[in-house]
């Protein structure tokens, strides 16, 4: 949530100021993602099942990479679809495979009278992370101010924030996951 509150904020920005989109076609630019958002979100039950919530968060943090990382070092003004329709799609499949999965991982070998603490934790920390996120990003770039520099800046921030929480999965939550599996296994 660090790097994608600034990211919707800056880019619904970046819509309208280099591409003179009104307010309601900024968040209409947001369907792509939105849309993919929730196909993929809703099929992550069974994914997880299938694949474990280490492997759906690794892919998914991975595609919420390129797809920032598309938009950092490509120009809005060159136009929607290639600047940001497309990479918007490769965010929304990657976001839709991260939020449940997360959550779960959060929650994971607590107590059961600790899992709504736990929850709420998990919570709390989206809202702040989102908040500490938006603050530090647009402080450090300027949001918007130095035009379409300040925006890739702000969006090469965000892909360095969901890179270290994909090598945390990698190294931490991946392994973590094995290892339990083969200790239930052994049961």
């Amino acid at each position: 949530m660090m790097a994608m509150l600034p990211f919707w904020f800056l880019t619904s920005q970046a819509m309208q100021q280099f591409l003179g989109f009104s307010p309601l076609m900024a968040g209409i630019g947001f369907f792509p993602l939105t849309i993919l958002n929730f196909i993929v979100a809703m099929r992550v039950a069974d994914l997880t099942e299938r694949f474990g919530n280490g492997p759906l968060l690794g892919i998914g943090m991975a595609l919420t990479v390129i797809g920032l990382l598309i938009m950092a070092l490509l120009s809005p003004v060159n136009g929607y679809w290639l600047e940001l329709g497309l990479p918007m799609l490769l965010i929304g499949f990657g976001q839709g495979l991260i939020m449940s999965p997360l959550t779960t991982v959060g929650v994971a070998n607590t107590l059961p009278e600790d899992a709504g603490a736990a929850s709420g934790l998990i919570n709390t920390m989206h809202q702040i992370g989102s908040s500490v996120g938006l603050a530090l990003i647009v402080g450090v770039t300027g949001g918007m101010t130095h035009g379409v520099t300040s925006y890739r800046q702000s969006l090469l921030m965000s892909t360095i924030c969901v890179t270290v929480a994909l090598i945390i999965i990698v190294f931490v939550v991946i392994p973590g996951e094995r290892r339990e599996n083969q200790l239930k296994l052994k049961r």
